[in-house]
């Protein structure tokens, strides 16, 4: 059953095909421009900071998805797009349900129609999704004795089962220096960070890069593939402009400027 919702029906939604083209291919290019600057931390050992130029890298490769699944389809409906350029989590959250549905899908690049990820590949995505939970064990044993930042929850089977507060954890503690009355500490990103968590957080950012790039952004790439790959998404805010009417039947509809011949 579709939950009745009220959303927010701003210029964003009724935007051209080529406008929506234009963003993701923008937020795309500043994505490959956050990899460069992480790679570039690397070589100079500053890991800290590298791991949340990667996480930049992450938060714009779930804008350059969720606006190229716009411009493939506008029939897409986006109930909660101003969110992809404010709130942190959304963006976290988007870019990891984006790429697993993407690997778990079929390429439009791929000639035959029935290929799909190898099962070497789909393992290697376990192991990848393992290591990760790995490093936020890592992180918090590494920070043991010191308070997180306000707002941040310390418990470790809370912080195992949302990666969307793995991103922002890693995203702060590599940008900022905290004070921790109790210890009378100053704590330095690199406290938090060190080489071996900004090769784990690399990996899930070139992986997540590569496959947003050759799924989303292929040529071949078509509406009714776009189609596909939002419905698979299971994501109560992501809707086709038929059930987007049926929990908002009136006034401002996402997807009211856009006919059938614009695809």
């Amino acid at each position: 059953m579709i939950k009745t919702k009220r959303y927010k029906t701003g210029l964003i939604h009724r935007l051209k095909k080529a406008e929506y083209e234009q963003g993701a291919h923008a937020a795309l290019e500043n994505a490959e421009e956050f990899m460069a600057l992480a790679v570039f931390c690397q070589e100079r050992e500053m890991f800290a900071k590298g791991a949340a130029h990667l996480i930049f890298v992450l938060e714009e490769l779930a804008k350059a998805a969720i606006l190229r699944l716009k411009a493939l389809n506008p029939h897409i409906c986006v109930a909660n797009l101003e969110d992809y350029f404010h709130k942190h989590d959304v963006k976290h959250e988007g870019v990891s349900r984006m790429v697993a549905v993407l690997d778990a899908n079929e390429s439009p690049t791929t000639p035959e129609p029935g290929e799909s990820l190898s099962d070497g590949e789909k393992f290697g995505r376990i192991v990848l999704v393992a290591v990760i939970v790995l490093v936020v064990v890592f992180l918090l044993a590494k920070r043991k004795e010191a308070r997180r930042r306000e707002g941040l929850d310390d418990d470790a089977e809370h912080w195992l089962g949302n990666f969307r507060q793995f991103h922002e954890q890693v995203r702060q503690a590599g940008l900022y220096v905290e004070f921790d009355e109790p210890t009378r500490t100053w704590l330095k990103p690199s406290d938090a960070i060190d080489e071996s968590v900004f090769k784990m957080v690399l990996k899930q950012a070139q992986d997540s890069l590569l496959a947003v790039k050759k799924h989303l952004f292929s040529p071949t790439a078509s509406a009714e593939w776009a189609l596909a790959i939002a419905d698979a998404l299971s994501d109560e805010n992501i809707l086709t402009r038929d059930a987007w009417k049926q929990v908002q039947p009136t006034e401002n509809d996402l997807c009211e400027n856009h006919t059938p011949h614009a695809l």
